[in-house]
């Protein structure tokens, strides 16, 4: 319901008004409704044209010691185990 509120308080567009700056204006306040979202969406963008895909451990960063990664290597998808700043093979399904 918060977020009806927010609709309220913004500006609908006029046609007398300038377009680029009222979507300037958009932009900004959808960014800060949903900020944390943005953040999220933003970093699994970034990981799109990635050849891997790191999945996180409880209490991790990424790239930490005992994340898990699955990764496509030549036709092979392999899955992989950060161990002492290495990402070590653990399985694989070959083609």
């Amino acid at each position: 319901m918060e977020h009806l509120k927010e609709i309220e308080r913004f500006t609908i567009y006029e046609e007398e008004d300038d377009l680029v700056e009222f979507l300037r204006k958009l932009v900004i306040w959808l960014e800060g409704l949903h900020s944390d979202k943005v953040k999220r969406i933003n970093w699994l963008l970034n990981r799109v044209g990635a050849d891997y895909a790191e999945i996180v451990k409880e209490g991790n960063l990424i790239g930490d010691n005992g994340n898990w990664r699955v990764r496509i290597v030549g036709d092979n998808l392999e899955s992989q185990r950060k161990e002492s700043g290495t990402w070590t093979k653990k399985g694989a399904v070959t083609a």
